[in-house]
């Protein structure tokens, strides 16, 4: 949706950005996937959503230029990470219990995830513009930090304490 994005708004580096977008995904998922590892996967995916969410805004506010493909290269980025980090913590919760089935299930929904997002933010594009898109894509992540932080650090936090067992 970017290279639409900015080949609508004639910005010479359009072409540009899906390799920008595809060549910061590869470096950052082939340097970064030990960090999730060592620091843990919600730790990262917030930081990664939040790369997103900056890149995002960056595209929906700043007006169209060659400098917008630095927010796809932001987006990309965090991007990258989102996925290993999603795999971590879906592996932390599911423990040895139903491993196999608690990925797969992780993964089917990921692929969804990304079956029906193309279409509807097209859809917002067509009808609110490419800036609205962006924004809602950018408070969806906002959103998803907060499930991270709320939704999936706090029960195993509350699980750890009442069984009174340390990780």
């Amino acid at each position: 949706m970017v290279v639409l994005f900015l080949s609508d708004a004639e910005v010479a580096a359009a072409g540009y950005a899906l390799a920008v977008f595809a060549i910061v995904f590869l470096i950052v998922r082939a340097v970064g996937s030990p960090m999730v590892d060592r620091f843990g996967g919600a730790r990262i995916g917030q930081i990664a959503v939040a790369g997103e969410v900056i890149g995002l805004v960056a595209l929906a506010l700043l007006p169209p230029s060659n400098l917008s493909v630095l927010g796809v290269a932001v987006v990309g980025a965090g991007v990258a990470l989102t996925y290993p980090a999603t795999v971590s913590m879906t592996v932390r919760r599911a423990k040895s219990m139903n491993l196999g089935t608690s990925v797969g299930v992780m993964i089917s929904f990921w692929d969804l995830g990304i079956m029906v997002a193309g279409p509807i933010a097209g859809l917002v594009a067509v009808l609110l513009g490419f800036p609205a898109a962006f924004l809602i894509a950018a408070l969806l992540g906002v959103g998803s930090i907060a499930v991270i932080q709320f939704g999936v650090r706090r029960p195993e936090s509350m699980a750890t304490a009442a069984h009174g067992a340390r990780e």
